[in-house]
């Protein structure tokens, strides 16, 4: 804090890169502009900071909301956000369809805490949701009828106000952050904004008054029983069961005291559109019928006319839900949220074609062909296996923009170390990797002494508590703190975050079963979830289990939602002595994997007689060589396998042909030594070191180890399998170097 001014604020964004489906309609508007933090000083010498607009072609010039000329389109503003020329970017609601509301004071930042009270609005509007760019906030975005609407009123009895915005000189700022299990599409909600400002301001002289419906009730005995219900449908009766006040509702449309025509009171019509398709329901009309009749009739919005049947079907599944839901529970308190069927039917997903061409890259990298620029993954090996130091350099080499393990960083930016074990080893490796790589290396380039003076200040920053990731105000905390620290360093370096870096997983995984795949399925989304929240990559150190051969140890649903796993390697001897490190490439999507890239763990002076080490990297080399100079094409991976393939070949192998008789007195068919795959099977349980808290998850853990090993033997070739007389029968390929 500096001459009393509070630290810029933080803004609570999504990927505006690739906004929320929802919001497609507004990004074909010119609507578009940017903002940023200012702060300002009025006369009483009271200093707060705001968010004026600035264009997007130049946003060094302010933009106004009643001038489209100084608008412009939803890329530059993206652009101008990613050159970080502003902050933000927002739409300007003028001259459109578009309409909001804006819920302030009513969620907590650093919990993620709704206050009811404003849930139960954002509930009720049934329209795309997300948090605003305060973090103190919710806005709702949906359709307008396209009259003018600015109000902002006190909710009462709280702090929450709320602001209704239609077709109004105001912009909305966009964060692409939706509320979670928000509704996936923009919905009408002219009528709940006419409704909410009527009801907050209370009921004035009567002829504001709503109209109401209850004084016109489905009357019980104007209900036509069962049998009329099928006859009026056989016959096509018409009116002929029909209440005399429905008739007239469709007809001649809604009471003038509702106000229909007036300025803002569209949205008595709507009301009254829904109350006549649900009364017409109530008769057991189906929406086609319904639709025939009401085509064209005074009580249909002209908004509604060109999705009439839409509009129907909308009306009736939330009168069935409102039914459904007190049928089975005696209470007539609903919230219509949307199911499957309905999303399925209000918003189509969306379709990309072959041969159109899409304004974005078709693949962008943080370390060029290793690490795509965001996403999710792991870094994994046994202990000992210098995982925290490699993970620390490629920290370094994202930084200065340098090369890690023989591949250029495409993304220079900065890096944020969520440290929850070793914490207090951050300082001296820090040290050691500045004085002892980093510094020597630009000197050797001869790079200016500003540049390696930058080296004392590293746009790098780091936590030092355990964050629970499967705790929401934990996770809520911790991107709170994510994005402060982005934001400095956006500021101080000019840089956009770049990685997050969490050793190690098991830490703030705080697993209660390390092998069930719902916690690990739910720990990734949330690391993957920062990556959405800050368009960095994050990436999570973890542990193999207790044979390298089985991979990440717990949940395979961990390596599953990876976008990359990069498996730290070695030989260690049983005095703990560590060679042959290197970095093998376990996962990339889309990528090549097995590329082994070596290197050497070297300790260095940290000052003051402290040492640590940082990695050197090796050329590529060739894969090991196996006796008698031949390549041994079986990898480490899979030398159980090996060995029980071999094991049970030599005791319970038996000549078969596979591919044709086996008449033994023929022989012009290939005939191999082969053994029953569940024999196969049962030796490599018997020898493969399973985790797991009780027999059944050690026995899972087995099966799951050799599924693995087998598929990965038969492509390599190492292997082959045929069903013979009804047994599955492996054998070794022939002449496979061995």
């Amino acid at each position: 804090m500096m001459h009393g001014r509070p630290a810029r604020p933080v803004a609570f964004q999504g990927d505006l890169r690739n906004l929320p489906a929802a919001l497609e309609p507004l990004k074909e508007l010119p609507n578009w502009v940017c903002w940023r933090y200012e702060w300002v000083v009025n006369e009483k010498g009271v200093g707060n900071w705001t968010k004026p607009l600035f264009r997007t072609d130049n946003p060094q010039r302010n933009a106004k909301n009643n001038t489209p000329s100084t608008w412009g389109t939803y890329q530059q503003a993206v652009a101008a956000f990613v050159a970080g020329q502003c902050d933000g970017i927002g739409f300007n609601l003028l001259g459109t369809d578009i309409a909001a509301f804006d819920y302030d004071k009513c969620r907590d930042p650093a919990t993620g805490a709704i206050a009811p009270e404003a849930m139960a609005y954002v509930d009720r509007a049934t329209s795309y949701a997300e948090v605003t760019v305060s973090g103190t906030g919710l806005r709702v975005i949906g359709y307008g009828n396209g009259s003018y609407v600015h109000r902002k009123q006190k909710l009462p009895g709280t702090e929450i106000s709320i602001e209704s915005y239609s077709n109004a000189e105001r912009y909305i700022t966009i964060a692409g952050n939706p509320l979670p299990q928000t509704w996936p599409h923009i919905a009408d909600i002219a009528s709940e904004i006419d409704a909410v400002v009527a009801e907050l301001d209370g009921l004035k002289n009567g002829h504001d008054k709503k109209f109401n419906f209850k004084s016109q009730p489905r009357q019980e005995e104007a209900k036509p029983p069962p049998e009329a219900k099928a006859q009026a449908a056989a016959e096509d009766a018409g009116d002929a069961f029909l209440d005399a006040n429905l008739i007239e509702l469709i007809d001649k449309g809604p009471p003038p005291q509702m106000g229909v025509g007036a300025p803002g009171k569209d949205h008595s019509l709507s009301a009254a559109f829904h109350h006549a398709v649900c009364w017409l329901g109530d008769y057991g009309w189906p929406a086609e019928r319904i639709e025939a009749r009401i085509a064209g009739k005074p009580i249909v919005p002209e908004r509604f006319a060109k999705r009439l049947r839409g509009e129907i079907a909308r009306c009736l599944h939330r009168r069935k839900a409102k039914e459904s839901y007190k049928d089975y529970t005696g209470s007539d308190e609903f919230t219509d949220k949307p199911d499957a069927q309905q999303q399925s039917q209000q918003q189509p997903f969306e379709l990309f074609w072959h041969g159109t061409k899409y304004d974005r890259a078709l693949r962008s990298w943080l370390i060029e062909e290793l690490i795509p620029e965001t996403g999710q993954g792991l870094a994994s090996g046994q202990w000992g296996m210098a995982k925290t130091f490699t993970v620390l350099d490629l920290a370094a080499e994202i930084m200065i923009g340098g090369i890690f393990a023989g591949r250029t960083v495409a993304r220079k930016g900065g890096v944020i170390f969520v440290a929850a074990e070793g914490a207090n080893e951050m300082p001296i490796r820090l040290e050691g990797l500045v004085e002892q790589k980093l510094r020597p290396v630009y000197r050797r380039l001869g790079l200016s002494e500003q540049s390696v003076a930058s080296l004392d200040a590293l746009p790098f920053a780091w936590i030092e508590d355990c964050p629970n990731l499967q705790n929401d105000g934990d996770f809520n905390r911790l991107m709170v703190t994510i994005k402060q620290a982005a934001e400095r360093i956006r500021e101080q370096f000019k840089l956009p975050l770049a990685l997050i870096i969490i050793d190690t997983l098991n830490a703030v995984a705080n697993f209660k079963d390390g092998n069930d795949a719902a916690e690990g399925q739910k720990v990734m989304n949330r690391i993957g979830e920062m990556s959405r929240q800050t368009g960095a990559f994050a990436l999570a150190v973890d542990h193999f289990g207790k044979v390298a051969d089985t991979g990440t140890r717990g949940t395979s649903a961990k390596e599953a939602a990876a976008d990359v796993v990069l498996a730290l390697l070695g030989d260690r001897d049983i005095a703990g002595n560590i060679k042959n490190t290197r970095m093998a490439v376990r996962k990339l999507r889309g990528g090549s994997t097995g590329a082994e890239t070596h290197f050497d763990l070297k300790v260095v002076s940290a000052g003051f007689g402290q040492t640590t080490c940082v990695v050197e990297w090796k050329e590529d080399r060739a894969p090991p060589q196996g006796e008698g100079g031949a390549r041994d094409r079986w990898p480490r991976s899979l030398r159980i396998f090996k060995a029980a393939v071999g094991t049970t070949i030599a005791s319970h192998g038996k000549p078969v042909r596979p591919y044709g008789s086996n008449d033994p007195l023929k022989d012009d068919d290939l005939t191999v030594r082969a053994v029953p795959l569940d024999t196969v099977r049962f030796e490599f349980a018997a020898a493969y070191p399973a985790e797991g808290s009780d027999a059944k998850a050690k026995a899972h853990a087995k099966q799951m180890a050799f599924t693995r090993a087998l598929k990965q033997a038969r492509d390599k070739e190492l292997v082959c399998s045929r069903e013979i007389g009804g047994i599955d029968y492996l054998w070794l390929v022939v002449n496979d170097g061995n």
